[in-house]
């Protein structure tokens, strides 16, 4: 089973703990993050989506990233784009 779930508009440090409970939470799912209302992302919010797709990987889950233009730019800005945006992915 996929879980889908939408990322809230603002991932600063104050919204890493909550990211963090519900990316447990979902653990041992296929996971969908749809990040479209997402206007600004923080470091250590990134860290955490960041740690999720390289667990879901090493566990052989499924993880994609739907990203706002603002929270790929901030994924670009981080250095973490080849890490968590496909090539040629358009969202």
């Amino acid at each position: 089973m996929t879980a889908r779930l939408a990322l809230p508009e603002k991932l600063d440090t104050g919204a890493a703990p909550g990211l963090q409970d519900l990316l447990l939470a979902n653990a041992t799912e296929d996971l969908v993050l749809d990040g479209q209302g997402v206007k600004n992302l923080g470091a250590l919010c990134a860290q955490i989506i960041l740690a999720c797709c390289l667990d879901r990987r090493r566990i052989g889950s499924a993880f994609s990233l739907e990203a706002s233009e603002a929270m790929r730019a901030d994924i670009h800005l981080l250095g973490l784009a080849p890490m968590l945006i496909s090539e040629g992915d358009d969202t």
